[in-house]
């Protein structure tokens, strides 16, 4: 498979959630952006319509939609797991490969998320 190939994969047909969730987030973008270059990828140019979508999921992974706009260097671990869940997950990629994404979470948070990630499975 070629680099180039597998990068399409990445961006559109694959999900990774990495255990360590800022190096599966981009720093520099608000969360709004850290979700919406992932629907970009896949096609979608209507800046209303990646915001509208973008905020439904905020609020899917139990982030407040008010917080689109902030950089997720603001957020707590578990609010920037959830994000990089949220950035995987707009597109309805074929396959998600998670690294240990509850690891570094304390307990309640862990069963938060893994109750988030039953939900959004089968919904």
């Amino acid at each position: 498979m070629s680099e180039a190939d597998r990068r399409r994969l990445l961006r559109t047909e694959w999900g990774v959630v990495h255990q360590h969730p800022l190096d599966g987030l981009r720093r520099q973008v608000s969360a709004g952006g850290n979700i919406g270059e992932r629907l970009m990828a896949t096609g979608a140019r209507h800046y209303g319509d990646i915001r509208a979508t973008a905020q439904k999921w905020l609020e899917e992974v139990e982030i407040p939609a008010n917080r689109i706009d902030d950089l997720p260097t603001t957020f707590s671990g578990g609010m920037q797991q959830r994000l990089q869940i949220a950035r995987n997950l707009v597109t309805h990629p074929k396959l998600v490969f998670m690294d240990e994404p509850t690891g570094g979470l304390d307990v309640s948070v862990q069963a938060r998320l893994l109750d988030l990630l039953r939900g959004l499975w089968w919904s």
